[in-house]
């Protein structure tokens, strides 16, 4: 099952998911409620940033960068990782403009997305990743990382980045259902 956020980043609050293209609100209400670690991936053309959050979902920590093989070789990897880190949500960045409009990297992941979630055993949604690059780059540098080393660890530290503002946004959403609860 693919979930895929709707809207651009500001909104992230406030959004719709769909499910097979049609607005869930059950399934927004499910996966923002349910604790466990969740993994965003990168997608690269060559290499895949992987990170993971920790089992509250308030901190994403980098975790690797996988080299590209195959698609099948790639599913397969997310899956061990899902398997061995108890993830039980996947979520994807999607690069939107910064005009707030997809172009044909972003159909590129849609398309990917769509025969992983075939492949994995926990539900997928997609992110913007609006500057997480630039922003994964920054953060590096300040902390000395230049040349190869930064080149080796900017796509972990990317999806770190995509998988913080998830955490963030719904941090934010919980706060608030939990405030208006008592």
């Amino acid at each position: 099952m693919v979930a895929m956020r709707l809207g651009r980043a500001p909104a992230r609050g406030d959004g719709i998911w769909a499910v097979n293209n049609r607005p869930s609100r059950v399934l927004e209400n499910m996966i923002e409620e349910t604790l466990g670690r969740v993994m965003a991936l990168d997608l690269g053309e060559k290499r895949i940033g992987v990170a993971i959050s920790d089992e509250t979902r308030l901190v994403a920590s980098s975790h690797s960068v996988i080299n590209r093989k195959s698609k099948r070789e790639d599913f397969a990897r997310y899956q061990a990782i899902i398997d061995d880190q108890g993830i039980c949500l996947l979520v994807m960045g999607l690069p939107i403009t910064l005009g707030g409009e997809e172009g044909q990297r972003a159909q590129w992941v849609r398309g990917y997305t769509a025969e992983m979630e075939k492949h994995i055993s926990v539900p997928v949604v997609l992110w913007d990743e609006s500057l997480s690059t630039v922003d994964a780059q920054a953060s590096l540098r300040s902390r000395g990382k230049s040349g190869k080393k930064l080149h080796g660890w900017v796509d972990a530290a990317a999806a770190a980045f995509i998988l913080q503002s998830y955490l963030d946004a719904h941090l934010s959403d919980r706060r608030t259902r939990e405030q208006g609860a008592l």
